[in-house]
C-alpha cells in the first residue's frame, strides 16, 4: 500500500484524500477519488520500474491501492464491495489498454511519455 502514502496532485497523501470519499461504482465504473488514485497508480506503474522498488512488493502500486480499497469497503454490503473492487480492476485494465494504444489514461487524461 506504499502508493497510498505518496502525494496526490493536491498535495495530500492518497490515503487521506481517498478516505474523505467512499468508493463509488456507477454502471460498473469506478468514480471519484478512488478512480483518480487507481489511474495515477497505473501511470506510476507504467512509467517506473516498480519491480525494483521493495516498497511496492508483492502487489505493485495498483495492487496496493486495490488492497486499500478493499479495506475501505469492509463492513459494507458484500455485493456492492465486490462491484467496486471489480470496477477498480476494470479501470486498471483500461489504463493499460489505453497506454498500449498511445492514448490518454482514463480519469487523469495523461499520456505516457
Amino acid at each position: 500500500m506504499a502508493f497510498m502514502n505518496t502525494s496526490a496532485p493536491n498535495g495530500q497523501r492518497w490515503a487521506d484524500y481517498c478516505r474523505e470519499e467512499a468508493p463509488v461504482s456507477v454502471s460498473r465504473r469506478l468514480q471519484g477519488r478512488w478512480a483518480e488514485c487507481i489511474a495515477w497508480a497505473s501511470y506510476f506503474e507504467l512509467t517506473n520500474d516498480w519491480s525494483r522498488m521493495p516498497e511496492y512488493q508483492p502487489h505493485g502500486p495498483v495492487g496496493g491501492v486495490i488492497e486499500a480499497l478493499k479495506g475501505a469497503t469492509m463492513g459494507m454490503d458484500r455485493k456492492w464491495a465486490e462491484e467496486v473492487q471489480a470496477a477498480a480492476l476494470n479501470l486498471e485494465d483500461g489504463c493499460r489498454k489505453e497506454a498500449e494504444r498511445g492514448r490518454e489514461l482514463p480519469i487523469i487524461k495523461r499520456r505516457l511519455r
